[in-house]
Parts: structure tokens; C-alpha cells; sequence
């Protein structure tokens, strides 16, 4: 809440010269996002720098998608086929079959259980 520019709009009566008036509430030297780096720095310094992390996403093996490729020809579906049937667009399934999509462990399942895979 504390992100919004909100206005406090107080509204009266209209009659003898009452008028509705707006206030706006000073938001001035709340940055969030001198918080947020600030927080982010912190976590930074707590982790152990032994530990090496990978910020990267994991992305999606092509030989799984070579896989799931095989077997949709197989069964003579199209992309667009598969997808309708999954209710996911038909780029994410080609993204899989190419093997440039991030790793997506919910939709390599339910697209193997579609596709009748182990």
C-alpha cells in the first residue's frame, strides 16, 4: 500500500459556497526501491560465498524435446492440437521441442501423460 499515490478526496455538501476539496497526501522520500536493494544487499552479504550460485533459469534439455517431438508425430497431433488439449500456448510447446523453453517440470509431465510417455 505504501506504493500507491493515492489522493484523499473529501467530499461535502454542496450548498452555500461549500466546495469539494482534495488533499494529497506527501509521499515525498519513500523510495521502496532503496528498500528493496537494500534488503537485496543484505541477503547478499549473509550468503556463504563458498556456495556458488546460479541465477540462471534451467533450461529445458533438447533431447527431452526431441522426445516429446517423436512421440506427438506419432500420435499425428500438431502443436497447436497438443497445446489446445494442455490449455498452454502453442509457442510453449514449441519452445519445448526446440529445447529453448525454461525448464518446466509440470508441463513435461502433463505433456507426457497427453502424449502416453513414460
Amino acid at each position: 500500500m505504501n506504493q500507491q499515490d493515492l489522493k484523499v478526496t473529501v467530499l461535502k455538501k454542496k450548498g452555500a459556497g461549500m466546495q469539494t476539496e482534495t488533499i494529497k497526501k506527501d509521499t515525498s522520500g519513500k523510495n521502496t526501491q532503496t528498500k528493496i536493494t537494500a534488503n537485496l544487499n543484505k541477503l547478499e552479504a549473509d550468503r556463504d560465498p563458498s556456495v556458488e550460485v546460479d541465477y540462471k533459469h534451467k533450461m529445458m534439455p533438447s533431447d527431452v524435446g526431441k522426445e516429446i517431438q517423436k512421440a506427438r508425430d506419432g500420435k499425428n497431433l500438431s502443436r497447436k492440437q497438443l497445446a489446445s488439449q494442455l490449455s498452454v500456448k502453442e509457442k510453449a510447446i514449441e519452445e519445448i521441442e526446440n529445447g529453448k523453453g525454461v525448464y518446466n517440470g509440470n508441463l513435461i509431465s502433463k505433456i507426457k501423460r497427453v502424449l502416453g510417455m513414460k
